[in-house]
C-alpha cells in the first residue's frame, strides 16, 4: 500500500511522495533532507530548531517527546511517524538508521538500505 521504492527515484505513499536524495511531502508538508519542514508546530530548519509541542528541537541536538528521543541532523514528528534526514531516531516500535528514512504507520522504508512493508521486503541496492 505504501508503493515502490526507486533506489534514487521516489516513493509514492497514502502521505506523499518521498524522493530518496529529494523531499518527503506529508500531510502536514514537506520535508527538504537539508532544508526546511512546515508543520503543525512550526518550521524546522534541518541545521537549525523547531518549536513544538513538546519542546524545541536543535536538529544537531535531540528532542524527548511522548515516543522517544529523535537524533538527527534534520527530524521532525509528524501525525503519520518520524521523518528523518541524515540520523536515526529511537521509537517505541525500534530504532531506524537510513540516509534518508521515513516512518509511515508501522511501516519503514530507507532510500539507501532495505525497507519492511506490509507486502514484502524492499532492497533498495
Amino acid at each position: 500500500m505504501e508503493g515502490t521504492l526507486l533506489a534514487l527515484g521516489a516513493v509514492p505513499t497514502m502521505e506523499g511522495t518521498l524522493l530518496a536524495l529529494g523531499a518527503v511531502r506529508t500531510m502536514e508538508g514537506t520535508l527538504l533532507a537539508l532544508g526546511v519542514v512546515r508543520t503543525i508546530e512550526g518550521t524546522l530548519l534541518a541545521l537549525g530548531a523547531v518549536q513544538t509541542m513538546e519542546g524545541s528541537l536543535l536538529a544537531l541536538g535531540a528532542v524527548r517527546t511522548m515516543e522517544g528521543t529523535l537524533l538527527a541532523l534534520g527530524a521532525v514528528r509528524t501525525m503519520e511517524g518520524t521523518l528523518l534526514a541524515l540520523g536515526a531516531v529511537r521509537t517505541m516500535e525500534g530504532t531506524l538508521m537510513a540516509l534518508r528514512a521515513v516512518r509511515i504507520m508501522g511501516d519503514t522504508l530507507q532510500a539507501l538500505g532495505a525497507g519492511r512493508t506490509m507486502e514484502s521486503s524492499l532492497l533498495a541496492l
